[in-house]
Parts: structure tokens; sequence; C-alpha cells
């Protein structure tokens, strides 16, 4: 062993340019290779704490609910749900607890037909908008909603039906046991998202969803917000 460490000390000192070019590509490799890894990490880390907080750390949700959530079935629901936050407020290492249903919508200005225009409609306490998906930092036009009647609309929804700020939107909706809910909103913004996808949707006051999906009192799912997602 000793005689093979004298060899490479040896042979290390014969070519001192090689060896320092040996040297400093390792470095060099090692330390690329390790920023890399760590920006692909901080990449990844902040994806999944950002998609796990749009969907909540924790998620109460009725077990049909579950089975069917692709369908986002209204009249399988939590019909109380200040007794859920009541249940989860003060645990340790939660930070808010937020109500939200979601539905699928048909939407169309007042001298439009209705039917051809879809959207996801959201409806959510003004918190969720701004503490979790910060829609108040992605405003194209307009101000947050301070009325119940008011709704912020997805950029690309909008330029579908030729809406802008202040317009009347028609949106038709169901209530829990399928009979048709219309509203009328007042669009208080248009929404940029950056994607279509995400653009084709339409948030409003939790208490205006509730009225739409006739659930008083209630919600389709309660999401929670911890102090550490991956341990959630």
């Amino acid at each position: 062993m000793s005689l093979l460490l004298s060899l490479a000390m040896r042979n290390l000192g014969r070519n001192r340019r090689r060896t320092f070019l040996t040297a400093l590509t390792v470095t060099l490799g090692t330390a690329l290779l390790t920023l890399a890894l760590s920006l692909l990490h901080g990449i990844m880390g902040a994806t999944l704490e950002k998609a796990a907080g749009i969907a909540g750390h924790v998620r109460v949700v009725d077990v049909d609910y579950a089975r069917r959530e692709q369908l986002m079935p209204l009249a399988e629901n939590l019909p109380d749900v200040a007794a859920v936050l009541a249940a989860v407020e003060g645990q340790p290492h939660v930070l808010a607890a937020y109500p939200h249903i979601a539905m699928g919508v048909t939407g169309a200005l007042e001298d439009q037909e209705i039917g051809e225009r879809f959207a996801l409609l959201h409806g959510a306490p003004d918190a969720y908008y701004r503490e979790v998906l910060h829609l108040d930092q992605f405003l194209a036009s307009g101000a947050m909603p301070v009325a119940d009647n008011e709704a912020l609309v997805g950029r690309a929804f909008a330029e579908e039906i030729e809406a802008k700020v202040g317009d009347s939107l028609i949106v038709f909706g169901q209530t829990q046991d399928g009979s048709p809910a219309p509203a009328r909103l007042k669009i208080a913004a248009l929404v940029d998202l950056g994607s279509t996808t995400q653009n084709r949707q339409i948030w409003v006051a939790m208490s205006k969803a509730q009225w739409m999906a006739d659930l008083d009192g209630g919600a389709t799912e309660v999401l929670i917000q911890t102090d550490d997602y991956e341990q959630a």
C-alpha cells in the first residue's frame, strides 16, 4: 500500500501541469454538478410546494367525493364546514384551513348565447385567493373583488367571450341536486396565470359559490395548510 502511494505521489510531481489541469477539471466538474443539482432541487421543491399549497397539504373530503372527484359531485359534500374548521383550528402544525367549492359552468355576456363556452368556477375565502393562489399578483387589469357578486375571470376565458373589467357575466352552474344555477357576476379583474388552461377559470366569493351549489354552510372540501408540507 505504501509503495502504491509513493508511486502515485511521484507520478503527480513528474508533470505538474497535467496534475494541475486534472485537478482543475475534477474541481470544476464537481462544482458544476453540485450547482446543477442544487438548482434542480430548488425548482422541484418550489414546484411541489406550490402544488401542495394549491391542493392543500391535507384535504378533508367526503369519502364518496374522493371516489368520484373527477366528476366534481356537489352532492357528496361536507355539509357543516364550520365544524371541520373548528376541529382543525389550533391543532399543532396547522397554519390555516380554507373551504373550497369547484364546479363546471358555462358563461357569456348578457347579449351572448349561453351554453358553448365553459370554465371552471371556484368558490373560496378571499384569504385563500391572496395567501395561497396569490391571485392579486397576477391581475392583468382591474382589482380584487370587494363584493359578493364580483368575480375574477381568467384572461383566456375573458378573451373568448370578449369580456372586459366591469362587464356583467352570466354563468350557469348547478346545485347539489343537479338543478340549473344561474348567477350574474360583475367582472372585477382579469387574471393571467400564464397558461390557457389556468386562464379558463373563474374565482368568486365562497358565499356566492355556496348559493349557486345550494350548499348553505357547506363545501366540497377543506384545504389545510401546515408548516411543513412534506410531513403533512
